[in-house]
C-alpha cells in the first residue's frame, strides 16, 4: 500500500514539475541598480556615498576625506580615504567612494603637500547616495564647505589658497 502512495506521489510531483509553459529568459538587463549579497544584506551599487569634485590642483598633494557619523564624532584614519594627486594646470576629477555601510553626517577634506602651500581652483562638487545627487556649482561651494584658518577662499575666482599660519600648515574644508 505504501508503494502505491509513493508511486502516485512521484508521478504527481513529476507531472507538476514538467509543464509545457516556456519560461522566457530575460534579455541582458544592465540598466538600474546591481544588487550584491553581502552577509545576508542586499547592497545596491547606488548605496555607496560618493563625493566627487573637479578642480585644478596646482601642486602634487595628498587629499584625505574624513567622515563622521552620529556614532563617531572624532576623526580617525579608520574612517578616511586618502588620494595622492599629481598637480597640474588642467581640471581633474577627484572622487571618494565610502564603504557601503558609511552614511556620514559630516565630511572633513584635508590636504597637505610638502611645500606648505597650495592653490586649488574649484569647478564643481557632486555628492551622491542611493541614486540621488546634489550638484554644487562653484558659486555655491562656500555655502556647503567651510575653510579652516589655513585656507583663504576667493569667491570671485573660486580659488582656495592654503598657506602656513603661525608656522603651522593643516588646511581643511
Amino acid at each position: 500500500m505504501k508503494k502505491k502512495y509513493g508511486i502516485v506521489f512521484l508521478v504527481m510531483a513529476f507531472s507538476l514539475g514538467c509543464t509545457n509553459e516556456k519560461k522566457e529568459k530575460p534579455e541582458n538587463v544592465t540598466s538600474g541598480p546591481i544588487e550584491v549579497e553581502l552577509k545576508d544584506k542586499k547592497i545596491k551599487n547606488q548605496d555607496f556615498f560618493t563625493l566627487t569634485f573637479n578642480a585644478i590642483i596646482e601642486k602634487d598633494d595628498t587629499f584625505t576625506l574624513f567622515y563622521l557619523s552620529e556614532n563617531r564624532q572624532q576623526i580617525s584614519k579608520q574612517y578616511s580615504i586618502s588620494k595622492l594627486i599629481e598637480g597640474g594646470k588642467d581640471y581633474q576629477t577627484l572622487s571618494f567612494k565610502l564603504k557601503e555601510d558609511a552614511l556620514p553626517t559630516r565630511l572633513i577634506l584635508k590636504f597637505l603637500n610638502q611645500e606648505g602651500s597650495q592653490n586649488i581652483i574649484i569647478d564643481n562638487v557632486k555628492i551622491e547616495y542611493a541614486g540621488k545627487a546634489i550638484d554644487i556649482a562653484k558659486e555655491n561651494f562656500f555655502d556647503f564647505f567651510d575653510p579652516n584658518k589655513y585656507i583663504s577662499y576667493d569667491n570671485q575666482s573660486f580659488t582656495a589658497t592654503a598657506a602656513k599660519t603661525e608656522d603651522l600648515y593643516a588646511p581643511a574644508f
